[in-house]
């Protein structure tokens, strides 16, 4: 798992006041798992970091498929900057910036996150 991590790089572009550059990939996953139930062989949950600052969470999971094991992986912001991620020096996903959201109290500040795909609950 840490070598197929290690294939991913995380970027913030260059010209931000608040970063730019390359993140790093914490060496250890955050979590390790499996699920019979949903034909995962094994999983982990990594975080690329700015200091000890998780800017992005990567999921990678080796899942049944038919008589083979595919790899695949997810990316979640973790952050308001704009990001990247490349794999093996191929763009794969990027972010732009998340816009401020002020509700009626000033004193709080949210970050808006946006859904494009949804997963549907198993069926009973």
């Amino acid at each position: 798992m840490r070598r197929l991590a290690g294939q991913f790089e995380a970027v913030i572009p260059a010209g931000l006041v608040d970063g730019e550059g390359s993140l790093r990939l914490l060496a250890q996953p955050l979590h390790r798992y499996r699920s019979e139930r949903h034909k995962v062989v094994d999983g982990a949950v990594f975080a690329f970091v700015m200091g000890t600052d998780p800017e992005i969470i990567l999921l990678i999971e080796a899942v049944e498929s038919g008589e083979s094991v595919e790899w695949q992986f997810a990316v979640a912001p973790f952050s308001n900057l704009p990001m990247q991620l490349n794999h093996n020096a191929q763009n794969v996903w990027e972010c732009s910036r998340s816009q401020a959201y002020v509700s009626d109290r000033p004193h709080f500040l949210y970050w808006a996150v946006s859904v494009r795909d949804k997963m549907l609950a198993d069926s009973p």
